[in-house]
């Protein structure tokens, strides 16, 4: 079985319904003093169904995902919950997420730190590459900061805890971006 992706860490390969194991153990009895370790990230799946939080079965896209994952594509896929924890792969799980990952429209190449003193615009739209003129904040709209703003208001983010902005979106989001970075 290949390395599966972790929640918090890696990002799915493609768009869809995810299920992310966190707040990881060895031992389901061992008392933690941090927030344990992430898991991994499963699917793509079609749907997540819990029966009174100790039943929680999955059913992936393809069959082949679910071989991916260890599971027999023809049985019933059920993850093993014991009191407030789910088993997966002999390690246990006190948090677990659903969600949906869609893609960007951009390719999922290296992430570079832009620091040139020219910006060629028909290569920075096949690479991903970064600028230390505007950083993203957590919002779903408008999260593009000024590398001035030190502070989003709106979700409560600073500039040292996030990411520096991707060129392509700059643009896209047509914003001033000067050529001469150096």
């Amino acid at each position: 079985m290949n390395r599966l992706p972790i929640y918090n860490e890696d990002t799915p390969a493609k768009p869809g319904l995810y299920l992310g194991l966190f707040h990881g153990r060895e031992d389901p009895e061992k008392k933690l003093d941090g927030w344990g370790f992430n898991g991994p990230i499963i699917g793509p799946l079609n749907h997540v169904h819990t029966t009174y939080l100790s039943h929680i079965k999955i059913e992936f896209e393809t069959p082949q995902e679910a071989r991916n994952y260890g599971f027999d594509p023809g049985s019933l896929m059920e993850l093993v919950t014991d009191d407030d924890m789910v088993l997966f792969q002999g390690k246990w799980y006190g948090d677990w997420i659903v969600y949906y990952y869609k893609i960007s429209s951009l390719p999922a190449l290296k992430d570079i730190t832009f620091d040139s003193n020219s910006i060629d615009e028909g290569k920075a739209k096949n690479q991903i590459i970064t600028t230390t003129q505007y950083w993203d904040c957590d919002c779903n709209i408008d999260y593009i900061q000024p590398y001035t703003q030190k502070h989003c208001a709106v979700c409560n983010r600073n500039k040292e805890d996030c990411s520096n902005s991707r060129v392509t979106e700059v643009l896209q989001h047509k914003l001033p971006l000067n050529k001469h970075v150096g």
